[in-house]
């Protein structure tokens, strides 16, 4: 029984074994810091996941946004006000008997 006992140490010890045992451990500890740090890894993963939180929270306020002021384009198509404001400042109109006054600064100061 004893010289199973040395057997199998010293088959424990070879060189081929040793290197065997290396390589594994290399492999090991290869794929763990490539789970970790890799292009795929935790941490790109987690960077990614936060930057797709941030990019549908302003997709949503955008959305907000588009539809407060699509509410607001409804509004001002059918408001008389506001045709009359729009015909005002960019078409230049004015009503019957209404003096328009045009201010324009001049270049460089007062």
């Amino acid at each position: 029984m004893i010289k199973k006992v040395k057997k199998i140490n010293n088959s424990l010890g070879s060189g081929r074994f040793k290197l065997t045992i290396y390589l594994v451990v290399f492999y090991f500890v290869f794929l763990a810091l490539n789970f970790v740090f890799g292009d795929k890894g935790y941490f790109r993963m987690k960077e990614l996941n936060t930057k797709k939180e941030e990019l549908i929270a302003e997709m949503e306020k955008v959305s907000q946004e588009n539809e407060q002021l699509s509410n607001e384009l409804i509004a001002a198509k059918n408001s008389q006000f506001w045709i009359e404001k729009v015909a005002r400042e960019e078409l230049d109109m004015v009503k019957d008997g209404e003096i328009v006054f045009k201010f324009y600064e001049k270049e460089g100061g007062r």
